[in-house]
């Protein structure tokens, strides 16, 4: 008798996967059920990594990692099992997002620094990272920039920046982080 995994099903992975990719009905509803075990894989990657990601990050990467393997479930090919394919994923997406995590908290303390003019430092130097941000914020769409700029320079919560803005919360949240994502890489495509 084989060992159950989190996400073992009885039915032939290859099988599940031809049925979704196929349309048959029911199909996609097993395969959600086949992949529920990811939620409690994240969370244990989580916890070993030190819980680098609050329980909304930790949701939001169980949902991007969701997208990804239906994104892919036309590549997956069976000899591996549905649970060893879709952790793999889920584990580099983990990875991912602790690499985009650090660079963005990156980001935020040299925001957070070029608006503290008493810091200690280089002033030429202070005053060159402020022209290159201020220059990389003005390639942002308008909407990116001013969520930043309210986040920051207004020191507004997302939910104040939401209500200013006209979106939820979550909306002002979400294109924060995304132009924190573009900020940080525009600014180390200027560093190299």
């Amino acid at each position: 008798m084989q060992p159950r995994s989190a996400c073992h099903s009885s039915v032939d992975d290859a099988q599940l996967v031809r049925e979704v990719l196929e349309s048959r009905s029911g199909a996609p509803e097993a395969l959600v059920q086949r992949l529920r075990c990811l939620a409690r894989f994240l969370a244990a990657l989580n916890a070993r990594a030190g819980r680098p990601f609050d329980s909304h990050e930790l949701s939001d990467l169980v949902q991007d990692s969701l997208v990804i393997v239906w994104r892919k479930l036309d590549r997956f090919r069976g000899p591996e099992g549905l649970d060893a394919w879709v952790l793999r994923i889920a584990r580099f997406e983990f990875q991912n997002a602790i690499r985009k995590k650090a660079r963005r908290s990156k980001l935020i303390g040299t925001l957070e620094l070029a608006e503290d003019v008493s810091a200690p430092g280089d002033e030429a130097s202070r005053w060159r990272e402020q022209e290159t941000l201020q220059q990389v914020l003005q390639e942002l769409e308008p909407q990116a920039a001013r969520t930043v700029h309210l986040k920051h320079y207004a020191g507004l919560t997302f939910e104040e920046i939401g209500a200013r803005m006209g979106c939820s919360a979550n909306t002002a949240k979400t294109r924060y982080y995304r132009s924190i994502e573009r900020l940080a890489s525009a600014l180390e495509s200027m560093d190299s």
